[in-house]
């Protein structure tokens, strides 16, 4: 019996496997999607940082179902089960077509950001107009690592990289919504708001974090999408001194933030805002000085987050 059975071996399932001493199960490359990322977010490059945690315990599988007790885990020696505590790690989603409200045909040449992700690092090319909808860290750093003319259509935006960044690496960058698609066997024309544009490839990569398993415990993208690798680290160390906590505080917030209820004795949770962001902390007011800040929370049954 493994105590910590964590699914999903990218940045944060190792990191927490370290923190916890636990076992990632994973079915793929260990690594996930910081293996190949070398874009730096404040001179750290998830690349480097996704080193230091591959000493982790593996169980080579498929978590394809989860109870109280354990993980019902799938390989090529058949199904067993773990018994074990489970934490989800599977990082975020992109979002669908349905989801963004994109209408009109389905040609080929529109790409979810892990497919294109995995195309490119095995040095395929998508497309000669690319168009990434969805400005954030991962597309930033899919996009550096396309020799083609690639257009970002803004959506959300990032938290950790500003829009001039894309514009100095010679991106385009459209502010507005995708609306509709067109072609007849390849995708050929974009509709971004009244602006008819001309493309060969659509990457989706507006994201949502991700939780198939419906687990009580989640880390990392699976409870919020975060950016920044080293926040990522930090957000899997901040769980792994709260899992077993029996006093929490339960954050009530209608902002992102994790954990959502975080030991007493600790108090600290990472919060997705911006720099500069002014929020309120249980009526406290306080200014945010870097993205994703851990914020100190006051020893209480329950504490409120709001943006002001």
């Amino acid at each position: 019996m493994d105590s910590y059975l964590i699914v999903g071996a990218g940045l944060s399932g190792l990191a927490t496997a370290k923190f916890l001493g636990g076992s990632v199960i994973e079915r793929g490359e260990i690594g996930g999607f910081f293996l190949r990322d070398d874009y730096p977010v404040n001179g750290i490059r998830g690349s480097s940082l996704v080193r230091d945690f591959m000493d982790a315990k593996m169980i080579r599988g498929t978590a394809f179902e989860a109870n109280e007790e354990g993980i019902w885990v799938l390989s090529e020696e058949g199904s067993r089960f773990l018994k074990g505590i489970a934490i989800g790690a599977n990082g975020f989603r992109e979002k669908t077509l349905l989801e963004l409200r994109i209408f009109g045909f389905r040609p080929a040449g529109i790409f979810p950001f892990y497919a294109a992700w995995e195309l490119v690092n095995r040095g395929y090319q998508l497309g000669e107009r690319v168009v990434i909808y969805g400005f954030n860290h991962y597309s930033l750093s899919l996009a550096t690592k396309l020799r083609t003319d690639v257009t970002f259509i803004r959506g959300s935006g990032s938290l950790v990289h500003d829009e001039g960044e894309a514009l100095d690496r010679g991106f385009n960058l459209i502010k507005g919504r995708v609306k509709r698609v067109e072609g007849k066997g390849r995708l050929e024309v974009l509709k971004i708001d009244e602006l008819d544009m001309k493309a060969d490839a659509l990457i989706l990569a507006e994201l949502s974090p991700w939780n198939p398993l419906n687990l009580k415990h989640i880390v990392g993208n699976a409870a919020m999408i975060i950016e920044d690798p080293a926040k990522i680290v930090e957000a899997a160390k901040i769980f792994s001194e709260s899992v077993l906590s029996n006093s929490f505080i339960e954050v009530i917030s209608d902002i992102p933030c994790f954990p959502k209820k975080v030991a007493s004795d600790l108090g600290r949770v990472i919060v997705g805002v911006g720099r500069g962001a002014s929020l309120r902390v249980d009526g406290k007011a306080v200014v945010v000085d870097e993205p994703y800040p851990i914020l100190e929370i006051p020893r209480r049954e329950k504490v409120k987050i709001e943006v002001v």
